[in-house]
């Protein structure tokens, strides 16, 4: 759908944060890009939330360095930097019947939402009227 990227979340529950440097080496060393990260809960467990291009070479590298990891495909897209974007977002989210359970802003990359349906989110985002001019369509797999 123009505009809304499909991208991968890589969700690592680690001890605290320090383990976040060596499970960003094993991605690195992997050739892939962490385009986002977010980590929430503490001091332990943390659940982190990585955005990467290649879900499944990101869980192939973790996978051999002995990491569990979930992934899950997830919707991105740029949104106008505005006063109303976000609850122009939800409202649309919400009439569409979508069930978000993960929303957090890439800062390059732009809001990152994990649903159980991502068509359904998809649609509502497009039709929102609040895609940044320049969010080009583009999907990744």
């Amino acid at each position: 759908m123009g505009g809304v990227e499909t991208l991968w979340d890589v969700v690592v529950e680690l001890e605290g944060t320090a383990g976040l440097a060596g499970l960003a080496d094993v991605l690195a060393k992997a050739g892939t890009n962490i385009d986002s990260v977010c980590c929430t809960g503490g001091p332990s467990p943390v659940t982190c939330h990585l955005l990467v291009s290649d879900g499944d070479a990101a869980s192939a590298a973790l996978a051999a360095a002995g990491i569990p990891a979930r992934t899950r495909e997830v919707a991105v897209c740029v949104l106008q930097n505005r006063p109303g974007t976000l609850a122009a977002v939800g409202a649309a989210l919400n009439a569409a019947g979508a069930r978000v359970d993960l929303l957090y802003q890439a800062t390059e990359r732009g809001l990152v939402i994990g649903a159980d349906e991502l068509a359904v989110v998809r649609t509502a985002i497009a039709s929102c009227g609040r895609l940044a001019p320049h969010a080009a369509p583009a999907s990744h797999g």
